[in-house]
């Protein structure tokens, strides 16, 4: 019999055989979509386009690009992406008019 000391991770958390990541996005890129990439554990890059809005609860799914399965050879668990969404710290007064606008416009619009 034996132990597997497991170490962490600094970038990736594992959740049984998926891996969970938070990526940190701008608010302007959480509203308008975005592009991003993460290195996997073993090296490789891997490229995301997110074209739509994403909310803070919006999770990303990536099947089979987790942890191996030790008794399932060749099988994976899934990459879960979070984000957090960082947000200005202050906003000037014409800044704050323009969101305003921008967001009675889009309230407006979803409402027809």
């Amino acid at each position: 019999m034996f132990a597997i000391d497991e170490k962490r991770h600094p970038v990736y958390k594992r959740d049984g055989n998926h891996l969970v990541v938070t990526k940190k996005i701008p608010l302007t890129d959480a509203l308008t979509g975005t592009t991003f990439s993460l290195t996997a554990l073993d090296g490789r890059t891997l490229s995301f386009n997110l074209p739509k809005v994403i909310t803070p609860a919006f999770e990303k799914i990536v099947a089979r690009k987790g942890m191996l399965i030790a008794k399932e050879p060749g099988k994976r668990g899934n990459l879960r992406i979070k984000f957090d969404i960082i947000l200005p710290k202050r906003l000037t007064a014409e800044q704050k008019v323009g969101m305003k606008r921008l967001m009675l416009g889009a309230a407006a619009a979803a409402a027809v």
